[in-house]
This record gives C-alpha cells, structure tokens and sequence, in this order.
C-alpha cells in the first residue's frame, strides 16, 4: 500500500524508515482493534478450558478463539520489537526447508 503510495507521488514518503514506521502503525492498530472485538481475555478462555462441563464444539470453539487471539498478540509482539518474548512464548524457532 505504501509503495503505491510512494509510485503515485514520490515525495510524499521518502524515507524507507518512515514508511517502515507508519506500517508498523497501522498493523499494530488494526491488530489490537481486532483483539478488542473478543468478548473475553486469554484468561477467561483458559479458565473457561479448565472447567469439565462444555460440549465438545463449545470446546473447540473457545479453543480456536484461543488460538487466534494469541496469534494476535504474538504478531503485536513481534511488531513491537518483542521478538524475544515471543520466542520464549511459543518454543523453538522453526526451521526452514532450504
């Protein structure tokens, strides 16, 4: 988007970094307005999870929400120059085929 930005008038956004920075504004925004529309915390999901009584595709419902919020959190994380964090969070680092 930046980059077609940057095509239509080269002025506008000259330097690499700004764009860089205005990107990272925008994900970081859009990432945590995500987050926002859950009704309920990790926690409260963890919690719900521990309890014995849900229906299965009550389960695995939570489950998912789970997951997708703490997608949403790792990537937050990873915008924020918390790498580290994330790694510790979600075990070794992948491996990548060559």
């Amino acid at each position: 988007m930046l980059k077609a930005l940057k095509k239509s008038n080269p002025g506008l956004i000259a330097e690499k970094r700004k764009r860089e920075d205005i990107f990272n504004a925008v994900v970081t925004k859009a990432l945590a307005a995500k987050l926002a529309l859950y009704p309920t915390s990790i926690n409260d999901d963890e919690r719900l999870l521990k309890v014995g009584s849900l229906e299965k595709r009550h389960r695995m419902a939570i489950e998912v929400r789970l997951g997708e919020k703490r997608l949403l959190h790792e990537a937050l994380a990873l915008l924020q120059g918390g790498q580290d964090e994330v790694k510790g969070q979600t075990g070794k680092k992948a491996k990548r085929k060559e």
